[in-house]
């Protein structure tokens, strides 16, 4: 079965700023508000891998994305730049397994019947991720979904 295995990253620091009122030349209607600098990006991992029933897994890639900076005191977005991160995840399961599935049937305006079935596995996990070389232990899930569509 093939599939298509994501890595994500993000970031967001926000800085409080004191932004200028109605009257710049009068500071007591002066105003709190905050600069805020985010990053997002998504790519396929370059190496992944499973263990048995969701058991462990390891994955790497680079991603590359805006970064935006938002001016609280003029409500302007601006693109600033952009960042490459290189992203491992390296995890082992601690916990039981949970799964569910869902079918949905669905007829289009010819009448033709679609059923699409979902399933997804999730087991919780410890482990490690490195944005570039700054590694975390962490608390995270393994998940695995699994979408086929099938004619009724």
């Amino acid at each position: 079965m093939a599939g298509t295995v994501t890595i994500t990253a993000s970031y967001f620091t926000s800085t409080t700023v004191i932004c200028a009122g109605e009257d710049p030349l009068d500071p007591s209607d002066d105003y709190e508000g905050s600069t805020e600098t985010s990053f997002f990006a998504q790519a396929p991992a370059t190496t992944h891998a499973f263990g048995s029933k969701l058991s462990s897994a390891t994955a790497t890639g680079t991603v590359t994305g805006d970064i935006t900076q938002s001016d609280g005191c003029t409500g302007e977005r601006t693109v600033v730049g952009q960042d490459t991160i290189q992203v491992a995840i390296d995890l082992v399961a601690n916990g039981d397994t949970q799964s569910a599935t869902t079918h949905t049937n669905s007829v289009d305006e010819q009448g033709n019947r679609t059923i699409v079935i979902f399933r997804a596995s999730e087991r919780p996990a410890v482990g490690t991720i490195s944005f570039d070389e700054d590694t975390y232990s962490v608390d995270a899930v393994i998940l695995r979904h699994v979408w086929r569509t099938v004619p009724g």
